[in-house]
């Protein structure tokens, strides 16, 4: 039986204009990243494959408060034409330590 643990997540938000619009780049129409927002969201412990502390960049430093923890979960990022392999990956606003120790007995660490 699996079991649910409740997250902060990091997501990037994209830059927008005036009028709320997300501002795209002009060769390539991908959204322009703008800053980091935290959102709370509830996974299924089975999912998470492993764990580890995740150094944070200068620009997430300025906008983001506390230690984060990179989750690594089973299934695949969706891959597009071109690109290796990689696991899906969550970031989470949260110590290694507290994580994991939250995560209790239902994981291997």
């Amino acid at each position: 039986m699996s079991g649910f643990i409740e997250v902060k997540k990091i997501t990037t938000e994209s830059k927008k204009d005036e009028s709320g619009q997300v501002i795209r780049e002009p060769g390539t129409q991908k959204p322009i990243p703008g800053g980091f927002k935290v959102v709370s969201e509830i996974i299924r412990i089975d999912e998470i494959k492993s764990i580890r502390t995740w150094n944070k960049s200068a620009k997430q430093n300025e906008s983001i408060e506390g230690e984060l923890t990179l989750l690594y979960m089973f299934g695949n990022k969706e891959k597009k034409e071109g690109e290796k392999f990689k696991h899906a990956e969550i970031l989470i606003q949260e110590s290694y330590t507290e994580f994991g120790k939250r995560l209790g007995a239902n994981m291997v660490v």
